[in-house]
């Protein structure tokens, strides 16, 4: 099974905003899908069915450049415009049946972020777009549903202490409509941004592997 979630903006699946809980969206639709998939697939063995991935899909109509509608196949430059973008299982099988025409070719597929190397293995296009072993795939879907929980536990708690997250080139502030109304001035001491952490995608699936040890062990 394999999760597609529809955009009206370019959107890219990042590891350290899934990890550190700002982004659990994707994630939470697919572990839903985990969890109801004999609902889906009913005339299917439970235990055969299994998670290909989960991507972003950007709803729009592209522009092109001279060059591209002239130069090139018109049909080859729309679907790379309308690429997916996010997680995918790196298993063979999986990745034939999406983009059946690697499995004579090598080079990157059209649509999906994955690339079929000349010795016959997979890489994701992008540090963005990764290809999973099953196991890294569980174990996000294991932390997602940990910081789902304690977002609850906070909440009931009556945590409402303003900490905005903050990053490189932006904040949660940036867009947002209701900044008048949640009143937070860096200048107070009370008033905090929550500093994302700059861990990349290497150092997150180190995490989750660890995380896995310790629950293993416990």
């Amino acid at each position: 099974l394999n999760l597609v979630d529809y955009k009206s903006g370019a959107k890219k699946f990042e590891h350290a905003k899934a990890y550190f809980g700002l982004a659990l969206q994707l994630l939470t639709y697919l572990d839903a899908l985990a969890k109801n998939k004999q609902l889906i697939v009913s005339e299917t063995d439970p235990d055969k069915i299994e998670l290909a991935g989960a991507l972003y899909m950007h709803l729009y109509d592209p522009t092109f450049k001279q060059k591209e509608l002239y130069t090139r196949d018109y049909a080859t430059e729309v679907l790379k415009k309308n690429k997916y973008q996010g997680l995918l299982v790196d298993q063979a099988a999986v990745l034939e049946k999406l983009d059946a025409r690697l499995v004579d070719e090598t080079g990157p597929s059209l649509i999906y972020p994955f690339r079929k190397n000349r010795d016959g293995t997979y890489r994701g296009s992008s540090a963005q777009n990764q290809l999973l072993t099953f196991e890294q795939l569980q174990a996000l879907l294991a932390h997602n549903e940990e910081l789902i929980k304690q977002a609850a536990e906070m909440i009931f708690a009556g945590r409402i202490d303003l900490a905005p997250a903050r990053w490189s080139d932006g904040s949660a502030l940036t867009y947002s409509p209701y900044e008048a109304i949640m009143q937070f001035d860096a200048m107070l001491p009370e008033n905090n941004y929550y500093r994302l952490p700059t861990e990349n995608t290497a150092d997150i699936l180190r995490f989750l592997a660890e995380e896995q040890v310790n629950q293993e062990e416990k």
